[in-house]
């Protein structure tokens, strides 16, 4: 693994199914790419679009664990959510995600601008 990982960093691997490796380096360069477009769309009223680019991103931080960029992507969903249930949702898995990195500040932040329990 150590070996793969020196080709990985020298630019040597491009991609390498079952690892994980190369999907850490590739996965959260495309789950940005996808989530700014998705601000874009937002930007730009389109929030089919937005929420579609947001549940893509999404998918690969989850897959790849990148829980400061899945609650972020969380808090752009809940701005999207049409319901109460959905909105909830995403403030509560945006929370656990960035408390599972002891990243309370941005816990606060979410509380502030969406409300919460402070538990």
């Amino acid at each position: 693994m150590e070996d793969l990982r020196d080709e990985l960093a020298r630019g040597e691997v491009l991609v390498v199914v079952g690892t994980g490796v190369s999907i850490q380096a590739t996965g959260g360069a495309e789950a940005n790419c996808i989530r700014s477009l998705g601000d874009i769309a937002f930007a730009e009223g389109r929030q089919d679009e937005a929420m579609s680019r947001y549940h893509a991103a999404l998918a690969l931080y989850e897959r790849i664990r990148k829980p400061f960029s899945i609650g972020h992507t969380h808090r752009r969903l809940v701005r999207l959510a049409t319901d109460e249930d959905s909105r909830t949702a995403h403030v509560t898995a945006a929370r656990e995600a960035w408390r599972s990195i002891k990243r309370d500040d941005l816990v606060t932040q979410l509380d502030a601008e969406f409300g919460g329990d402070k538990a």
